[in-house]
């Protein structure tokens, strides 16, 4: 099944995340803009106008998977501004 994401892609997130990741092994989950649309969130693009293609995918990275301790989380929440990243709460949490 094709995710529409690169290898080129996939290796940043990796290589970004291995430092912060707790097994060898990273589980991702995709989301389209109108998944997030459903949650309440809307995804805009870097005119802050709401995304055109509604099939936009986004990747999700359950935070269990990573190790914030220890200073961590604030190095994290400073790397995850820098490419644009964003906290997406959980649902019901």
């Amino acid at each position: 099944m094709s995710t529409g994401y690169g290898t080129v892609t996939l290796d940043f997130l990796y290589n970004w995340l291995r430092v912060y990741m707790m097994t060898d092994r990273l589980a991702l989950v995709q989301y389209s803009a109108n998944d997030l649309r459903r949650a309440g969130f809307v995804a805009v693009d870097d005119e802050g106008a709401p995304l055109d293609a509604p099939d936009d995918l986004f990747l999700a990275i359950p935070e269990h998977q990573l190790d914030l301790s220890d200073g961590k989380r604030e190095r994290f929440e400073k790397e995850c501004r820098a490419v644009g990243a964003f906290w997406l709460p959980c649902a019901g949490g």
